[in-house]
């Protein structure tokens, strides 16, 4: 049984403290020394790294067979080397040699350079924001003014809002925007880069253009808003009836739908859009009134060859040459056709554009006098020839013609 009215307290080496007799045990709340029997005590725990201190009240108790207590060192000497190895505090020069903290004063010109810095950028997003805000808003007023100018053929305001305007200009005039089917319900989208996008009508057709722009010293103006439209070929046009151009190749052109032919009028070259975002080439088609017209130059071309007195017509498909020693009476020739070289014949077009051919044979009828010394005779020659005969109907209503042999 063990006296509950104590409990032992840390051993310290020998000289240590001022309260302790060296090599024995301090007393809480008893006079009366450690005895023997304190091994006994049970859930004892460890406290400052090597005595102990009863957790619950001393109990008494045997010890099942096989097992003993476990006695401590207790001695004198083990204290003091239990207390030797605690840590030391450390020294001055180890101190020194740690870290030091910023100052407090410092950290916080840290923190508040820090939140400036932040501050400062979101700040110069908001700027970037607003700047382009606004430059969307001028571009939109721009393009909008643009397509307006147009729908009102107003050339010269269109032209005015152009950074560059290029040298083949002749079709950006106001009777040229008159005659033209123009935008109408117009409106316009500002794009990320300096586009916009203007929407529109033209004869109700919905139509979509991306109008780009450009900073100037003037403000921002438009740097690629015309239609570039191109021929097959060099040559003259008409435009929605115009008088005929200048023969060319291309032509800009305000964004409107616009009918165009050929001088002649013979081919038709379609009613296109010029979009700035697509240049166009034109491909001519040939109708009925282009074909009818190539049927009629060629008969009169052969018509033209068989007028005349020669029985070797220059530059005509069909002749003769007369046996050695014969000569013809030159007032006698008569050249006529033989039925309709024309009837059966099939059209096509060419590789060159605006013109067509056919194969034909032409039956050619030949009267003439022929004189040989003393001799002369009247006789009725028949000349058949097949020959390809091509007609050009780009330029003059009435088809240049050529013809080369089959």
């Amino acid at each position: 049984m063990v006296d509950d009215s104590w409990r032992p307290t840390k051993r310290r080496p020998a000289g240590v403290g001022s309260d302790s007799t060296p090599g024995q045990v301090g007393l809480v709340d008893s006079a009366e020394p450690a005895s023997a029997d304190v091994a006994s005590t049970a859930n004892a725990g460890v406290v400052d790294g090597g005595d102990w201190t009863p957790t619950k009240a001393p109990h008494t108790g045997g010890i099942t067979s096989g097992w003993e207590v476990a006695t401590a060192d207790t001695s004198d000497e083990a204290a003091a080397e239990n207390w030797a190895n605690l840590p030391a505090a450390p020294t001055r020069e180890q101190a020194s040699k740690r870290p030091a903290k910023a100052p407090r004063s410092r950290r916080r010109r840290a923190r508040a350079a820090i939140i400036t810095a932040l501050i400062l950028v979101l700040a110069a997003g908001g700027g970037v924001v607003g700047w382009k805000a606004l430059n969307a808003a001028a571009m939109k007023d721009v393009a909008l003014a643009y397509m307006t100018a147009i729908e009102n053929a107003d050339a010269v305001a269109a032209l005015a809002l152009i950074d560059h305007v290029p040298a083949d200009d002749g079709m950006l005039n106001a009777a040229t925007l008159q005659r033209a089917v123009r935008p109408a319900n117009v409106t316009v989208e500002a794009n990320i880069n300096d586009t916009v996008t203007a929407k529109y009508t033209l004869g109700g057709e919905p139509q979509a253009t991306t109008l780009a722009l450009s900073h100037t010293d003037q403000g921002w103006r438009i740097s690629s808003g015309l239609g570039v439209v191109s021929l097959p070929t060099v040559a003259a046009v008409r435009v929605d009836g115009a008088e005929p151009t200048a023969p060319l190749l291309g032509m800009s052109m305000f964004p409107a739908r616009y009918h165009i032919t050929s001088a002649s009028g013979l081919v038709d070259f379609g009613t296109p859009v010029a979009n700035p975002n697509t240049p166009t080439t034109l491909t001519g088609e040939i109708g009925a009134d282009g074909r009818q017209a190539a049927v009629e130059a060629w008969r009169g071309y052969v018509g033209t060859c068989a007028a005349g007195k020669s029985i070797q017509p220059t530059g005509c498909p069909f002749g003769i040459t007369l046996t050695e020693g014969w000569e013809v009476v030159t007032d006698t020739i008569q050249w006529a056709v033989i039925g309709d070289p024309w009837a059966e014949a099939t059209l096509a077009e060419t590789a060159v554009p605006g013109t067509v051919e056919a194969k034909t044979t032409l039956t050619m009828a030949l009267q003439a006098t022929y004189r040989n010394g003393d001799r002369e005779i009247t006789r009725t020659d028949t000349v058949a020839v097949t020959v390809w005969m091509v007609a050009d109907l780009l330029t003059n209503a009435t088809p240049s013609v050529t013809w080369r042999p089959v």
